[in-house]
């Protein structure tokens, strides 16, 4: 798969980790091979593949566009605020423009089975790996099997839907604010009226290992890392590009000044059209990256305490 499909299509792996609308037809010729298409042949021996829901009454970001399996009252709630939190996450705290209407098209699939033929509609090319949800930033859309407990699947949404939401208000974000991000709001709870963002499990033990065993990598590094050498070593489950990004993520939205400096980031990343480089970082925060560098580790030494907004 090239680096343009990579980054129109993306792929969440288990870590703990105009098709929008149109029916998926499956027909045989005359030889007797089966075919798969957006659109119906020309005889009539054609029959939808998929079902498709109807869709029902927009209530913020969320629309479910196929439901094969139930979600809980409490859990398809969860998923409405969560969508609409991160959606005021991303416009309120980090300050990005709404360019018209943001959505996010979700289908429930029952099976792994129906899950990679749904994949594989949209990709053109065979299923590999354990793939629990899946984003397609083009049309918007969202699917996750049910592969967990109720609570895993919510969070794979969450964290499928992050990457939806982020496309369409920064098109430009690099693919480890894209990562970090999902995996910061993947914890993301109502409590009290108030989000409550708790540390990613996973991620934060891998951090704490790597700063107990001296192989905490450092910022400059990490970030000069060019975006198709972070694709390779995600694609080969290396866990430095998905934990460091989390970790980045997670140690600027501890305090104001990393706040910030991730505003700064996104709106000049805007701007300019260019991805964030270490240079550009090293001017925007206080003190440059050599502090940003010390802040980060001394970060991960101390308790990492819930988010709340």
């Amino acid at each position: 798969m090239d680096c343009r499909k990579l980054h129109r299509i993306a792929i969440a792996l288990v870590l703990l980790s105009p098709l929008a609308q149109a029916g998926v037809y499956q027909w045989r010729d005359e030889q007797g091979r089966l075919h798969f298409s957006d659109k119906p042949p020309i005889n009539d021996d054609s029959a939808s593949l998929y079902a498709t829901a109807e869709p029902e009454s927009r209530s913020g970001v969320v629309e479910f566009q196929r439901v094969d399996f139930n979600l809980s009252e409490a859990a398809e709630q969860q998923v409405r605020e969560g969508l609409n939190a991160i959606l005021s996450l991303y416009t309120g705290t980090l300050g990005l423009d709404v360019r018209g209407d943001v959505s996010v098209k979700l289908s429930l699939i029952e099976s792994k089975q129906e899950f990679d033929r749904w994949l594989s509609a949209r990709t053109g090319e065979p299923v590999g790996g354990l793939v629990s949800g899946v984003y397609v930033t083009a049309t918007k859309e969202v699917a996750v099997w049910n592969w967990a407990s109720e609570e895993r699947v919510v969070q794979t949404i969450l964290h499928e839907s992050s990457h939806v939401i982020l496309a369409q208000l920064a098109p430009r974000a690099p693919s480890w604010i894209h990562e970090g991000m999902a995996q910061y709001v993947q914890m993301l709870q109502q409590r009290n009226n108030a989000i409550e963002i708790a540390p990613y499990p996973a991620a934060a033990a891998r951090i704490r290992n790597w700063v107990e065993g001296g192989e905490l990598v450092s910022l400059r590094s990490y970030l000069n890392l060019p975006e198709q050498r972070w694709r390779e070593m995600a694609h080969n489950m290396d866990a430095i590009p998905y934990s460091i990004a989390w970790g980045m993520v997670y140690f600027m939205m501890s305090s104001p000044i990393g706040q910030q400096t991730l505003r700064r980031i996104l709106h000049d990343m805007e701007k300019s059209g260019q991805w964030p480089t270490a240079d550009a970082i090293d001017a925007r925060y206080p003190g440059g990256l050599v502090k940003m560098d010390y802040d980060f580790f001394r970060w991960a030494q101390s308790e990492m305490t819930a988010h709340r907004y």
